[in-house]
């Protein structure tokens, strides 16, 4: 067996998706070559999070790779947040597998003991810094790529102070992640959006937004009003 093969093989193993698990078992079956850059390494962890085009295999976005990413970045935050600062927001935008990916995130967090607030639909990243910053979050997740291509997907991270977080913060949440195990070995919440510690971020918020946007304007003079 050779070292691909293997890898391949524990990957499947670990994958708790089996729409992921049987692209990689077809490229496996075939000896297609294609299955050597998708299990080239794994995403790297840098610029605020991982980006990649969704589809099985350790270098992709898929469910395995969120549930790994969220339970590495909860480790660090464990690790270094005060007990009681333990909220963590999450939004997502409408890409493939955006909602799955919430999902799992919700649930591993949960599992691990943090109180999550998220929207329940897509939503503009901005505005889920902003819920980062009114709840108090120790940590904001959204599930969006950017303006990378539609067929792709990607996590972002900010830190408490509502911006992306920086090195080396990055640093310290991919050693983390390389330290979780096969992803269907993660604790998960089997019903996240009816655990009491999670909840939905209402539609008022939107309106805090504007407000607050607005009080950040300069003020107009003369003719020149809104």
């Amino acid at each position: 067996m050779t070292d691909l093969e293997a890898r391949t093989r524990e990957w499947i193993e670990g994958d708790p998706d089996p729409a992921t698990r049987a692209e990689l078992t077809a490229l496996l079956e075939s000896n297609d070559p294609e299955l050597a850059e998708r299990m080239n390494g794994s995403l790297a962890f840098g610029t605020a999070g991982i980006r990649g085009e969704v589809e099985g295999g350790s270098n992709r976005m898929n469910r395995a790779v969120v549930i790994r990413t969220t339970a590495g970045l909860a480790a660090h935050l464990l690790a270094t947040t005060d007990p009681h600062d333990r909220t963590v927001v999450i939004g997502r935008d409408a890409r493939p597998s955006s909602a799955a990916f919430m999902e799992d995130t919700v649930g591993v967090l949960a599992a691990a003991g943090f109180t999550v607030r998220y929207f329940a639909e897509p939503t503009a990243t901005p505005l889920v810094a902003f819920a980062g910053l009114r709840f108090d979050a120790c940590s904001t997740v959204v599930i969006t790529a950017s303006h990378n291509p539609p067929r792709d997907n990607g996590y972002k991270v900010y830190a408490g102070n509502g911006a992306q977080i920086v090195s080396p913060t990055d640093v310290e949440i991919a050693e983390a992640i390389a330290a979780v195990g096969p992803a269907n070995q993660v604790p998960r919440s089997a019903s996240p959006f009816e655990d009491p510690e999670v909840s939905a971020i209402g539609p008022e918020l939107f309106d805090d937004y504007l407000r607050a946007v607005a009080a950040e304007l300069p003020a107009l003079t003369g003719d020149r009003a809104i």
